[in-house]
């Protein structure tokens, strides 16, 4: 949802923060406003020296990896696991956090308490934090600069200090923005796309468009409009196209350079964020079903039913399209035929986009779930290779970059995971994210790993600490997402077997 770069954050919902974070006094708070030019004077950040730092973590620089949102990079690695947290921060009140960019040893996160957050990726230490008029949507860096959204404006941050270096307003009255920035280049410069929409004074005529904005001074080049529906969620692009959807039941490609259109396909219902492969653009939607599109016209090569809605982008690599839905299965799917490879049931919900890493047998998908926990799962055949518990759900998806995972959950928490066996370096952050223990009513029975919860109800045996009533009780779409008496949420389905966030925010419903 990213928020999400998916998520335009509508409502502060109280959640519980972190302890030992640093408070606003200990860190760089640069304030922003919109169209303004107004921007704080941050003050240095120390780093230790040069011959004695470890090599700086990270080269993830948008949500989805690429501009084409694949959600694959072939030449990370996250833990191999099982896994530790090596710090956790919290946002200060709030519960909601956009996607994660890591870069050259800094984590990027955003959330309606704290503005934009520039962490240390090693301790959590918070460099900087810039404050924009309104909440933000996920950043993507590019160079110097970190570019992002909030509801009605889009913005280039200093990567180093959080400055603002131009804010550009696109929309006003009732309109808002509804997407993060894309940034790609085009004709040798740094373009950012964003997705917006405009309201009449009745509050209900809208108008969509997307813009593009030159990426050095924040000028508008060109408005296109999405004439029959709004495009919410990520943009993404692959070789000089834009894609988008959302509502209004369409998907619209756009030529990056002029705005004009290339073609528009109605999908039936609300498109997710976009991922591009060579030929295909893989793209599910609120009905369960997951669409592949020529990238090059619009005409469907596939389309695959889950069953369940799909509200979180796919992500593609070597040939395969791994896809999260809300009956908490990722399912694997050949790329060129649709064909399910494999299912992976990973309990109840599974709402935040997979992230794959690594290239052949080392390859490992990563993905979360509403219960809290992190997955990595074989990329080939779909078995688990370790989990984690997070103290509340998954909120983000996970960046995987040098045996860190760093991910988001719920409450507010920024966690980076990392193996058991690795150091933990001094002035690591740490925060009280442990679930409060609920008691399961007695008597059990068939309990096999004694952690107080049934067989038939316990699809993933942990802690009882860990372990929340909502953890045992049906979700939101009426199922209990669990399978009987089987370890770490496996269900792996062999080649040819048949298939069994915030939609408010991506419809423009308040």
């Amino acid at each position: 949802m990213a928020l999400h770069s998916r998520r335009s954050f509508l409502a502060l919902l109280g959640a519980a923060g972190c302890a030992g974070v640093g408070s606003a006094d200990e860190t760089t708070t640069v304030t922003n406003a919109t169209a303004t030019g107004r921007s704080g004077t941050p003050s240095p950040t120390e780093t230790p020296d040069a011959d004695e730092a470890p090599p700086p973590v990270g080269d993830v620089r948008t949500d989805g990896v690429t501009p084409a949102r694949t959600g694959h990079d072939p030449d990370a690695h996250g833990p191999s696991g099982p896994v530790r947290r090596q710090w956790c921060v919290g946002s200060g009140g709030s519960n909601r956090l956009t996607p994660l960019a890591v870069v050259d040893g800094t984590v990027f996160s955003g959330s309606p308490a704290r503005g934009v957050r520039a962490f240390d990726a090693r301790t959590g230490e918070t460099k900087w934090r810039a404050e924009l008029d309104q909440y933000p949507n996920a950043p993507t860096v590019v160079g110097d600069r970190v570019y992002t959204t909030d509801a009605v404006a889009a913005y280039a941050l200093g990567v180093e200090s959080g400055r603002e270096l131009w804010s550009t307003r696109l929309v006003d009255g009732n309109g808002r923005v509804t997407t993060a920035p894309l940034v790609t280049p085009v004709g040798g410069d740094d373009v950012a796309f964003v997705g917006a929409l405009e309201r009449a004074d009745d509050g209900e005529t809208e108008r969509g468009y997307v813009a593009a904005i030159d990426a050095a001074d924040g000028t508008v080049r060109w408005r296109a409009e999405t004439a029959g529906g709004n495009v919410y969620d990520d943009l993404a692009s692959r070789d000089g196209v834009v894609y988008g959807g959302g509502a209004g039941h369409y998907f619209y490609a756009f030529d990056a350079a002029t705005g004009e259109r290339r073609w528009r396909a109605e999908l039936g219902e609300h498109a997710t964020s976009p991922a591009v492969g060579p030929a295909s653009v893989v793209v599910g939607d609120e009905s369960g079903r997951v669409h592949a599109r020529d990238r090059t016209d619009g005409s469907e090569r596939w389309t695959y039913e889950t069953g369940a809605k799909v509200r979180a982008s796919p992500a593609i690599a070597d040939g395969t399209a791994y896809v999260a839905a809300t009956d908490g299965d990722l399912y694997a799917l050949d790329a060129r035929t649709g064909e399910l490879r494999w299912r992976f049931d990973g309990g109840r919900r599974l709402t935040e986009a997979p992230t794959v890493v690594g290239d052949g047998a080392d390859a490992t998908v990563f993905v979360g779930s509403a219960q809290g926990n992190v997955f990595a799962v074989d990329a080939a055949t779909g078995e688990p290779r370790w989990s984690h518990q997070l103290a509340d759900d998954v909120e983000t998806p996970s960046v995987a970059v040098d045996g860190f995972v760093f991910v988001g959950d719920g409450e507010g928490h920024v966690y980076a995971l990392v193996d058991e066996t690795a150091s933990v370096p001094a002035g690591a952050r740490q925060c009280d994210a442990g679930r409060t223990p609920t008691p399961t009513p007695e008597p059990t029975t068939n309990d096999a790993d004694d952690d107080g919860v049934p067989d038939r109800r316990d699809y993933a045996p942990r802690d009882a600490s860990v372990q929340r009533r909502a953890d045992v009780e049906p979700g939101e779409d009426g199922d209990d997402g669990f399978l009987s008496g089987v370890a770490v949420g496996s269900a792996v389905a062999t080649v040819g077997i048949a298939s069994g966030w915030w939609m408010k925010g991506r419809t423009g419903g308040e």
